[in-house]
């Protein structure tokens, strides 16, 4: 069995949508971790990201 662990970095959008997407049920197998910036400014310097890291600006 597999099992995937995906990481979603939204950028420059409110608070709400940063709630909204963290409380989505991921699909069987399937979990997520949502961390939301301001801006890409905001990213703390020598972070690293999963693979499966997804950014998405607003």
């Amino acid at each position: 069995m597999y099992h995937y662990n995906l990481a979603f970095v939204l950028v420059g959008m409110s608070d709400q949508v940063v709630s909204i997407f963290s409380h989505l049920l991921p699909l069987e197998r399937f979990t997520h971790d949502v961390k939301g910036f301001a801006s890409l400014a905001d990213i703390p310097a020598g972070t690293e990201w999963p693979l499966n890291t997804f950014v998405i600006c607003g």
